[in-house]
Protein backbone atom coordinates (compact mmCIF):
# COMPACT_ATOMS: atom_id res chain seq x y z
CA UNK A 1 0.00 0.00 0.00
CA UNK A 2 1.38 3.37 -0.94
CA UNK A 3 0.58 4.86 2.39
CA UNK A 4 2.43 2.15 4.30
CA UNK A 5 5.41 2.39 1.98
CA UNK A 6 5.55 6.11 2.51
CA UNK A 7 5.30 5.65 6.30
CA UNK A 8 8.19 3.18 6.32
CA UNK A 9 10.25 5.57 4.24
CA UNK A 10 9.66 8.41 6.74
CA UNK A 11 10.49 6.17 9.73
CA UNK A 12 13.74 5.05 8.08
CA UNK A 13 14.69 8.66 7.43
CA UNK A 14 13.98 9.60 11.07
CA UNK A 15 16.04 6.67 12.36
CA UNK A 16 18.97 7.73 10.21
CA UNK A 17 18.68 11.28 11.52
CA UNK A 18 18.61 10.08 15.14
CA UNK A 19 21.72 7.92 14.59
CA UNK A 20 23.57 10.84 13.05
CA UNK A 21 22.58 13.05 16.01
CA UNK A 22 23.69 10.45 18.59
CA UNK A 23 26.94 9.90 16.74
CA UNK A 24 27.62 13.64 16.80
CA UNK A 25 26.99 13.92 20.56
CA UNK A 26 29.34 11.07 21.52
CA UNK A 27 32.21 11.97 19.22
CA UNK A 28 35.72 11.95 20.77
CA UNK A 29 36.62 15.11 18.95
CA UNK A 30 36.53 17.98 21.47
CA UNK A 31 35.15 21.33 20.54
CA UNK A 32 37.51 24.09 19.74
CA UNK A 33 38.99 25.35 23.07
CA UNK A 34 40.06 28.89 23.64
CA UNK A 35 43.81 29.48 23.48
CA UNK A 36 45.50 29.09 26.88
CA UNK A 37 48.94 30.24 25.78
CA UNK A 38 50.15 32.77 28.37
CA UNK A 39 52.62 35.47 27.54
CA UNK A 40 55.96 35.10 29.36
CA UNK A 41 56.09 37.16 32.61
CA UNK A 42 58.04 40.33 32.44
CA UNK A 43 61.13 40.33 34.63
CA UNK A 44 62.91 43.36 36.01
CA UNK A 45 66.53 43.32 37.07
CA UNK A 46 67.01 43.74 40.82
CA UNK A 47 69.20 46.68 41.79
CA UNK A 48 72.67 45.65 42.93
CA UNK A 49 74.49 47.34 45.76
CA UNK A 50 77.51 49.33 44.65
CA UNK A 51 80.81 47.56 45.20
CA UNK A 52 82.72 48.82 48.21
CA UNK A 53 86.15 50.37 47.85
CA UNK A 54 89.04 48.84 49.81
CA UNK A 55 88.82 51.66 52.35
CA UNK A 56 85.08 51.19 52.77
CA UNK A 57 85.40 47.41 53.18
CA UNK A 58 88.11 47.51 55.86
CA UNK A 59 86.07 50.20 57.62
CA UNK A 60 82.98 47.99 57.48
CA UNK A 61 84.78 44.96 58.92
CA UNK A 62 86.53 46.96 61.65
CA UNK A 63 83.20 48.51 62.65
CA UNK A 64 81.71 45.00 63.00
CA UNK A 65 84.44 43.86 65.41
CA UNK A 66 82.81 42.21 68.47
CA UNK A 67 82.82 44.12 71.77
CA UNK A 68 83.22 40.89 73.72
CA UNK A 69 85.64 38.13 72.76
CA UNK A 70 88.38 35.83 74.05
CA UNK A 71 90.94 34.83 71.43
CA UNK A 72 94.33 33.10 71.36
CA UNK A 73 97.08 34.15 68.94
CA UNK A 74 100.58 33.13 68.03
CA UNK A 75 103.26 35.81 67.70
CA UNK A 76 106.15 34.84 65.43
CA UNK A 77 108.91 37.39 65.83
CA UNK A 78 111.84 38.06 63.55
CA UNK A 79 115.36 38.67 64.76
CA UNK A 80 116.41 37.97 68.34
CA UNK A 81 112.98 38.33 69.89
CA UNK A 82 111.29 35.21 71.23
CA UNK A 83 108.04 33.92 69.83
CA UNK A 84 105.07 34.24 72.16
CA UNK A 85 101.51 33.18 72.86
CA UNK A 86 99.13 36.11 72.97
CA UNK A 87 95.65 35.97 74.46
CA UNK A 88 93.36 38.97 74.16
CA UNK A 89 90.10 39.26 76.09
CA UNK A 90 87.65 42.13 75.85
CA UNK A 91 84.26 42.94 77.32
CA UNK A 92 83.05 46.41 76.45
CA UNK A 93 85.68 48.90 77.62
CA UNK A 94 87.48 46.26 79.67
CA UNK A 95 90.36 44.29 78.22
CA UNK A 96 93.03 41.83 79.29
CA UNK A 97 96.18 41.02 77.34
CA UNK A 98 98.42 38.05 78.20
CA UNK A 99 101.80 37.72 76.47
CA UNK A 100 103.54 34.47 77.39
CA UNK A 101 107.20 33.95 76.53
CA UNK A 102 108.69 30.72 77.82
CA UNK A 103 108.02 30.58 81.59
CA UNK A 104 107.05 34.23 82.01
CA UNK A 105 103.70 35.88 81.29
CA UNK A 106 103.16 39.64 81.18
CA UNK A 107 99.54 40.63 81.82
CA UNK A 108 97.99 44.02 81.15
CA UNK A 109 94.34 44.72 81.88
CA UNK A 110 91.82 47.22 83.09
CA UNK A 111 90.33 46.84 86.55
CA UNK A 112 88.20 48.92 88.94
CA UNK A 113 91.51 50.33 90.24
CA UNK A 114 92.78 51.42 86.81
CA UNK A 115 95.26 49.81 84.42
CA UNK A 116 97.20 46.98 86.06
CA UNK A 117 100.40 45.34 84.83
CA UNK A 118 101.33 41.93 86.26
CA UNK A 119 104.21 39.52 85.87
CA UNK A 120 103.56 35.82 86.42
CA UNK A 121 106.46 33.39 86.64
CA UNK A 122 106.24 29.62 86.32
CA UNK A 123 108.67 26.93 87.35
CA UNK A 124 108.09 23.40 86.06
CA UNK A 125 104.59 24.36 85.01
CA UNK A 126 103.58 25.79 88.39
CA UNK A 127 103.18 29.45 89.35
CA UNK A 128 106.23 30.50 91.36
CA UNK A 129 105.77 34.25 91.55
CA UNK A 130 103.17 36.98 90.90
CA UNK A 131 103.59 40.75 91.08
CA UNK A 132 101.16 43.46 90.00
CA UNK A 133 101.49 47.24 89.71
CA UNK A 134 98.85 49.89 89.25
CA UNK A 135 100.48 51.71 86.32
CA UNK A 136 97.84 54.17 85.07
CA UNK A 137 94.33 55.46 85.65
CA UNK A 138 93.36 54.80 82.02
CA UNK A 139 94.91 53.12 78.95
CA UNK A 140 95.77 56.52 77.47
CA UNK A 141 98.12 57.26 80.35
CA UNK A 142 99.95 53.94 80.14
CA UNK A 143 103.73 54.33 80.75
CA UNK A 144 105.91 53.24 77.86
CA UNK A 145 107.79 50.75 80.02
CA UNK A 146 104.56 48.79 80.64
CA UNK A 147 103.07 49.19 77.16
CA UNK A 148 103.37 45.99 75.04
CA UNK A 149 101.50 47.86 72.28
CA UNK A 150 99.75 44.67 71.10
CA UNK A 151 96.47 45.80 72.68
CA UNK A 152 96.45 48.81 70.35
CA UNK A 153 95.85 46.50 67.39
CA UNK A 154 92.48 45.53 68.87
CA UNK A 155 91.56 48.90 70.30
CA UNK A 156 92.85 52.22 68.95
CA UNK A 157 93.97 50.98 65.51
CA UNK A 158 90.81 48.99 64.83
CA UNK A 159 88.78 51.95 66.04
CA UNK A 160 90.64 54.29 63.69
CA UNK A 161 90.16 51.97 60.72
CA UNK A 162 86.43 51.83 61.45
CA UNK A 163 85.98 55.60 61.61
CA UNK A 164 88.18 57.73 59.39
CA UNK A 165 90.61 57.17 56.58
CA UNK A 166 92.02 60.66 56.31
CA UNK A 167 95.61 60.28 55.23
CA UNK A 168 95.47 56.45 55.20
CA UNK A 169 96.32 54.30 52.21
CA UNK A 170 94.38 51.01 52.05
CA UNK A 171 94.77 48.28 49.44
CA UNK A 172 93.14 44.85 49.48
CA UNK A 173 95.51 41.91 49.20
CA UNK A 174 95.30 38.11 49.17
CA UNK A 175 92.88 36.75 51.83
CA UNK A 176 94.11 34.50 54.62
CA UNK A 177 92.45 31.26 55.73
CA UNK A 178 92.02 31.27 59.49
CA UNK A 179 91.92 27.99 61.44
CA UNK A 180 88.63 26.08 61.27
CA UNK A 181 85.88 26.94 61.92
CA UNK A 182 86.68 30.66 61.69
CA UNK A 183 86.76 30.78 57.89
CA UNK A 184 88.31 33.34 55.59
CA UNK A 185 89.87 36.61 56.67
CA UNK A 186 90.04 39.56 54.29
CA UNK A 187 93.41 41.34 54.30
CA UNK A 188 94.45 44.91 53.58
CA UNK A 189 97.79 46.68 53.36
CA UNK A 190 97.49 49.84 55.42
CA UNK A 191 99.84 52.72 56.14
CA UNK A 192 99.34 56.25 57.32
CA UNK A 193 99.31 58.43 60.43
CA UNK A 194 98.55 56.79 63.80
CA UNK A 195 98.50 53.32 62.22
CA UNK A 196 101.58 51.12 62.08
CA UNK A 197 102.21 50.13 58.47
CA UNK A 198 101.41 46.49 57.83
CA UNK A 199 98.86 43.99 56.55
CA UNK A 200 95.69 43.73 58.64
CA UNK A 201 93.30 40.79 58.24
CA UNK A 202 89.78 40.63 59.69
CA UNK A 203 87.43 37.64 59.89
CA UNK A 204 84.79 37.99 57.16
CA UNK A 205 82.42 35.05 57.70
CA UNK A 206 79.00 36.28 58.94
CA UNK A 207 78.50 35.38 62.58
CA UNK A 208 79.52 36.43 66.09
CA UNK A 209 83.23 36.74 65.19
CA UNK A 210 82.97 38.82 62.01
CA UNK A 211 85.33 41.78 62.14
CA UNK A 212 87.63 40.22 64.75
CA UNK A 213 91.30 40.83 64.04
CA UNK A 214 92.68 37.58 62.61
CA UNK A 215 96.18 38.41 61.44
CA UNK A 216 98.67 41.26 61.33
CA UNK A 217 101.93 41.17 59.39
CA UNK A 218 104.71 43.64 60.24
CA UNK A 219 108.38 43.67 59.25
CA UNK A 220 109.14 42.69 62.86
CA UNK A 221 106.81 39.68 62.98
CA UNK A 222 103.36 38.18 62.46
CA UNK A 223 100.41 37.83 64.83
CA UNK A 224 97.96 35.08 63.79
CA UNK A 225 94.76 33.88 65.41
CA UNK A 226 94.64 30.27 66.61
CA UNK A 227 91.43 29.88 68.53
CA UNK A 228 88.38 31.76 69.80
CA UNK A 229 86.94 30.72 73.16
CA UNK A 230 83.21 30.53 73.84
CA UNK A 231 82.79 33.30 76.39
CA UNK A 232 84.53 35.93 78.47
CA UNK A 233 84.53 35.53 82.24
CA UNK A 234 84.26 38.66 84.37
CA UNK A 235 86.68 37.22 86.93
CA UNK A 236 89.43 37.29 84.30
CA UNK A 237 89.63 41.06 84.77
CA UNK A 238 90.60 40.81 88.43
CA UNK A 239 94.29 41.06 89.39
CA UNK A 240 95.79 37.79 90.66
CA UNK A 241 97.25 39.78 93.58
CA UNK A 242 96.49 43.23 94.95
CA UNK A 243 98.26 45.80 92.74
CA UNK A 244 100.95 48.04 94.23
CA UNK A 245 100.90 51.74 93.25
CA UNK A 246 103.66 52.50 90.80
CA UNK A 247 106.73 54.21 92.38
CA UNK A 248 108.51 57.04 90.63
CA UNK A 249 111.86 55.25 90.48
CA UNK A 250 112.83 51.62 90.66
CA UNK A 251 115.61 50.17 92.73
CA UNK A 252 117.53 49.63 89.48
CA UNK A 253 117.88 53.34 88.74
CA UNK A 254 115.30 53.37 85.93
CA UNK A 255 112.33 55.68 85.78
CA UNK A 256 109.52 53.13 85.68
CA UNK A 257 107.14 55.52 83.96
CA UNK A 258 109.41 56.24 80.99
CA UNK A 259 111.92 53.41 81.02
CA UNK A 260 114.77 55.92 80.98
CA UNK A 261 117.78 55.17 83.21
CA UNK A 262 118.34 57.84 85.84
CA UNK A 263 121.66 59.51 86.47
Amino acid sequence: MPSQTRLLTVLAALSSAVLVLISGCTSDTPPDAPSTTAEPPQTTAEPTAPELTDKQRVSQLAALAPDSFDALYGLNSKGKRHNAKVRMRAKGEKFRLDVQKRNSTAVLFTSPHGVVSCQIERTKGKVSGRTCFLVAKSPRGLPELFDPEVQRLFRSITDRLSRSHNGLTVKATKPWKAPDPLGKAECFKVHGPKVEAGTYCYLARPGPHIGLLARVVFPSGTLSIRKVYRSVRIQDFRPPVHPTPLPNRSTFGVDVKTGVRNG
